[in-house]
């Protein structure tokens, strides 16, 4: 080896150990900083006409695990989805209240069937009218509470989406301009920090919205939803949808072109891209599942109708139970009027009423809002002008009957124990009682959210073992960086000695002349 090959050589190695100890420590300054990917230096021999001429210029890798990342996306897909599931679910749970709380609606249920029964054995006792109209009171207004929550947390998960695809869409804008920084400065410098924050902004985007994600050579990025529509090529195409404020029990969401049927006369806003409806809840072949997006979807078209079907049956049947033993209710009818209500049915309403009195429950449909706006009658309450005593001689009575007369009370506690039949629609059992059905209501949603949680748990367990995976598999070891460190010191040390040798050779050449 001549004097200038040596030089040449030692030179090459003092350069690449300087390099590979700068990434070392920048993998270890990283250790712990979200979605920093591993670096490697990687060094071939250069080799001319079968000899040894040095090292090729080294180029730095990111030791990217993508099995591992690709698993770790899709978990988060499934588990974001069904954590706002699970959070919508326990929202709704707090608002009915748990099936051992005393302020659950099965509670209050209770609480007036009790002091009915006890109104009944003494049905003069001024003290149990005014309890049995309290109780009475605070069963409307929690029915109406549970009603008012549902509206609030589909108007929540409708505002949680329009925040959701705003920043998804926000999030594309920064995914294209880091790809064409990665494109643009090609392979002139190392782009490993860029090609990080491309791989953080695809993993943000599909927490929010399931993509698929493809790279090209030149280091940019496809992304399309999992259903094939383009978000991302050369140019941005953003998800669409419409914000709705204010949510009334009558509006629910249609997929384009079809009739959603009465009652549901407001339609809330779809997802789409480029005009292709890609709604989650749409079950359509193109829509989209999975994500915080899809999730939000199911409690706003979902998980809260299933609970405003429940609570308008119960709280229409405790209309009609109340009304049709109530022999002081007239028809408008007999007086040769049409109000809409068959001859013979009253067109008021008994004990409880809402923003439709005399309204004819024929199905689910009629049901409707009933909880909403469902209410005490202003002639049984005292507070409101009304005489207490007609919550023992009916709604509409005008003369009082004797004070000891508990009819009118038992045939209304007979009522209330009376099987009725709930819509299939409903998921309540078909016949049961009122009462039974207020039980299975608050049972229902109870159930229903602890099994949520066991899979949410599940899901979470998941994904924290694929994270762990992909952090093994691309992250930062510390103890193998150390190691690494030694060996590029003593990689530096064999390259100083051979340099200090050809400068004591020169030297002694120099010396000689």
């Amino acid at each position: 080896m001549t004097l200038s090959a040596a030089l040449s050589k030692a030179s090459q190695g003092l350069n690449m150990a300087s390099r590979a100890t700068d990434l070392i420590s920048t993998n270890i300054a990283n250790a712990q900083t979200p979605g920093y990917v591993r670096r490697s230096i990687n060094v071939t021999e250069r080799v001319v006409g079968g000899t040894s001429v040095g090292l090729n210029p080294t180029t730095v890798t990111r030791n990217v695990s993508i099995e591992t990342v690709q698993s770790v996306r899709r978990a988060q897909i499934t588990y974001q989805e069904q954590s706002e599931v699970s959070k919508g679910l326990q929202e709704i749970v707090t608002a009915i209240g748990d099936v051992n709380s005393e302020f659950s609606l099965s509670a209050q249920f209770d609480k007036f069937s009790n002091s009915m029964k006890s109104l009944a054995e003494t049905p003069e006792s001024s003290a149990l009218q005014d309890q049995t109209i309290t109780n009475a009171k605070v069963l409307a207004e929690n029915i109406r509470d549970i009603a008012s929550s549902v509206q609030e947390i589909r108007e929540q998960a409708d505002a949680d989406i329009v925040r959701s695809v705003n920043r998804v869409n926000d999030l594309l804008d920064q995914l294209k301009s880091i790809s064409g920084e990665i494109v643009s400065l090609g392979g002139a410098s190392d782009v490993a920090g860029l090609q990080d924050e491309q791989d953080r902004l695809i993993d943000e985007i599909s927490e929010l919205f399931p993509i698929n994600v493809s790279y090209n050579e030149n280091g940019s990025v496809r992304v399309s939803s999992t259903s094939g529509a383009t978000l991302l090529d050369l140019n941005v195409t953003k998800l669409e949808f419409t914000g709705t404020p204010t949510i009334p029990p009558e509006a629910i969401y249609a997929f384009d072109g079809e009739d959603p049927g009465a009652p549901y006369n407001d339609i809330l806003s779809g997802l789409t891209i480029g005009g292709l409806d890609v709604t989650p809840t749409a079950n359509k072949i193109q829509s989209v599942q999975g994500g915080k997006i899809g999730g939000l979807f199911k409690v706003r078209d979902e998980e809260t109708l299933n609970i405003q079907k429940q609570i308008d049956s119960i709280a229409a049947e405790m209309i009609e139970a109340f009304r049709d033993n109530d022999t002081t209710l007239t028809d408008a009818n007999t007086n040769g009027t049409t109000d809409g209500t068959p001859d013979g049915v009253p067109d008021t309403d008994s004990i409880f009423t809402f923003g439709t009195p005399g309204t004819i429950f024929t199905n689910l449909d009629d049901m409707l809002g009933v909880a909403n706006t469902f209410q005490i009658n202003a002639a049984v309450d005292p507070d409101q002008g009304g005489d207490k005593r007609r919550i023992r001689d009916g709604a509409e009575a005008t003369v009082f009957g004797p004070e000891g007369n508990a009819d009118l009370i038992r045939g209304w506690i007979d009522e209330m124990e009376t099987v009725k039949t709930f819509d299939a629609d409903t998921g309540l059992t078909g016949s049961q009682t009122i009462m039974s059905a207020a039980r299975e209501f608050t049972a229902l949603a109870s159930l229903r959210n602890e099994d949520q949680k066991v899979l949410l748990e599940f899901e979470e367990g998941k994904l924290n073992t694929l994270v762990d995976q992909r952090d093994n598999n691309q992250g930062v070891n510390l103890d193998d960086e150390m190691n690494d460190l030694v060996f590029i010191q003593q990689l530096y040390s064999a390259n100083a000695v051979l340099l200090q040798r050809a400068n004591d050779m020169l030297q002694t050449i120099l010396d000689i002349r």
